[in-house]
């Protein structure tokens, strides 16, 4: 008689067990592909914010004897006090590589204030 009460007591544990793990696979079920389409969805949202808001524009771009040449970038932003700015160039070109700032022509800043709009060329 202690052989099979031993037995039942096994055969519940493994019961049990296998209870536990098939209720963290219909989670992990349901779960992960909901988290992967949040993940995507909130990836998508960027993708089309970013695209509406026109901050960061680069019409061009090219490599032209090992330098990375882009015709035309601009970029705008706002900074921490929220002045908002634009900088904007014809050209820029930078060595392959080169982790430095990179050659502008004609770069052009605009800073505008409550009063007034103030640009350098």
């Amino acid at each position: 008689m202690l052989a099979s009460a031993q037995n039942a007591e096994e055969r519940t544990a493994i019961y049990d067990a296998l209870v536990r793990r098939n209720r963290l696979v219909r989670i992990l079920r349901v779960g992960l592909p909901l988290l992967g389409a949040i993940v995507l969805l909130g990836l998508l949202v960027q993708l089309v914010v970013g695209s509406l808001l026109d901050e960061f524009n680069i019409s061009g771009i090219s490599i032209d004897r090992d330098n990375l040449v882009v015709e035309t970038p601009s970029y705008s932003s706002m900074t921490a006090d929220g002045t908002q700015y634009a900088v904007a160039s014809q050209g820029a070109r930078a060595a392959l590589g080169d982790t430095g700032p990179s050659s502008t022509s004609r770069a052009a800043r605009t800073l505008p204030s409550p009063g007034h709009q103030a640009s350098w060329t």
